[in-house]
């Protein structure tokens, strides 16, 4: 079968229908009263003309787009941040607000604050556990020796 403008433009439908959240059999009966043809056919054209596979790569070009517009955005409201953050600590200074660092508790707070404004951590934690993890060789053995390996 030939792929006319009507499959294309169902396709298009489908597809928004897709990205509003519905899933494929809603999709389908809403794109079909949409473009004034069956459900059957526009099964039939899924099929025929890989609706899935252009889906796919569709909606994988679109999340990489909102994904660098969301990096893009992110970055440059660090950066606002981070401009603001430093405005407002020199507009402190040349009012007379004394914010000479003085020992390393202050230093921490301007720094955190500095790291907090662009979205890093501030705080580092340790996770470990208290369990032993080392073979009991005679156990590891046992066990060889009943799913029939030899010891070695």
């Amino acid at each position: 079968m030939k792929e006319l403008q009507r499959h294309i433009d169902a396709f298009e439908i489908y597809f928004k229908k897709k990205q509003e959240g519905n899933d494929t059999a809603k999709a389908i009966t809403l794109a079909s009263l949409e473009c004034g043809f069956s459900e059957t056919s526009l099964y039939t054209w899924k099929k025929e003309f890989d609706w899935d596979g252009r889906e796919a790569i569709r909606a994988a070009e679109i999340n990489k787009k909102v994904e660098e517009k969301t990096d893009s955005t992110i970055i440059e409201n660090k950066t606002k941040y981070l401009s603001f953050y430093h405005k407002l600590l020199d507009k402190l200074k040349k009012d007379g607000f004394n914010i000479d660092i003085k020992s390393p508790r202050d230093l921490d707070l301007v720094v955190k604050g500095a790291l907090l404004l662009q979205g890093e951590y501030t705080e580092h934690t340790k996770i470990t556990d208290e369990h032993d993890h080392t073979f009991d060789k005679d156990l590891q053995n046992k066990i060889l020796e009943e799913e029939g390996y030899d010891k070695e």
